[in-house]
């Protein structure tokens, strides 16, 4: 008897829009701690941080507003 799957696989343009909002919100918070942890902070490298993190995040939201292409 052969097995079969059952559930439903996560399509790319979910995993994609998950995978962003991860990452946006690691580089915020890397960011806010470095901020807090560097006496005194390194702006442009907390900037860079902090410019990655949203554009990470504005990414997901163009994402997952996409229209969905069916083959």
């Amino acid at each position: 008897m052969a097995q079969h799957d059952t559930k439903s696989s996560t399509s790319p343009s979910t995993a994609l829009f998950l995978l962003l909002n991860a990452l946006g919100f690691l580089l915020l918070i890397i960011g806010l701690i470095a901020t807090v942890a560097m006496t005194p902070p390194h702006w442009l490298g907390i900037g860079i941080t902090w410019f990655a993190g949203l554009y990470s995040l504005v990414m997901a939201q163009m994402v997952k507003r996409r229209p969905l292409r069916r083959r």
